[in-house]
């Protein structure tokens, strides 16, 4: 099967070392170990973390041929210690992979790969540019499937990053610390039903819907059997 990832690519950067991550970094390099077929439309800067993002992505096995190379930095997240040695985090806005563009050729060579899957999420349509780049993708291509990851950062999200994730995708990943957003956006409503209901009522183009739950893992409610893995926790 051939993935699409759409996303960030972002460096926790420590005093004394730098790691690679990103939702959309992470979910390209484990599909990849999984024995997808992976493609990664990420934006890296032409500096050191580019060079090294680059590598660690090729190193994975995702596929780099729709990677964007721009004159903005690699993406950073700033990691220092405060007071009481709490650590704090900075991420840098306006980085290569808010900057990601996607034109007609990119659009031809998505064709010419054929995904079936498609992967965005909502911290990657913080800004402008690369929100438009979500919108051309999903209004030029089809896909089989398309999967969303709410990915709520403070700053980095709003109603329609949110709502753009729930309506296009038919699955969906939400944690329980993430899931009142969709209620306190007004996007359902869950006065006198569960979440799930609540979650199925207002998007019916949901197939399934994973719920993590931290430390205790993660249930996935399929919509199309109405099937839940211990329904107790999705409430």
């Amino acid at each position: 099967m051939k993935y699409l990832v759409f996303g960030e690519t972002i460096w926790d950067v420590y005093p004394d070392k730098s790691v690679i991550g990103g939702a959309s970094f992470n979910f390209a390099a484990n599909t990849a170990i999984l024995g997808g077929e992976v493609y990664f439309i990420t934006g890296i800067g032409r500096d050191d973390l580019g060079t090294a993002a680059r590598g660690c992505i090729e190193k994975y096995g995702v596929k780099t041929d729709l990677v964007c190379e721009n004159d903005k930095s690699t993406g950073q997240c700033i990691v220092s210690l405060g007071e009481n040695g709490i650590p704090q985090y900075n991420v840098l806005t306006d980085t290569a992979y808010d900057n990601i563009t996607a034109d007609d050729s990119l659009i031809e060579k998505i064709h010419t790969i054929a995904p079936d899957v498609f992967y965005f999420n909502t911290l990657t349509q913080r800004s402008p540019v690369s929100r438009k780049a979500v919108h051309t993708i999903l209004e030029s291509v089809s896909f089989a499937h398309i999967f969303s990851d709410i990915n709520i950062r403070t700053g980095c999200w709003d109603r329609d990053s949110l709502e753009l994730c729930m309506r296009k995708s038919d699955m969906v990943k939400i944690s329980d610390e993430e899931a009142h957003f969709l209620s306190d956006c007004g996007l359902i409503d869950i006065s006198s039903r569960t979440f799930s209901e609540a979650v199925h009522l207002a998007f019916p183009n949901l197939k399934l819907l994973i719920f993590t739950i931290g430390a205790e893992g993660s249930e996935e409610f399929d919509f199309e059997k109405d099937a839940v893995i211990n329904p107790d926790i999705i409430h």
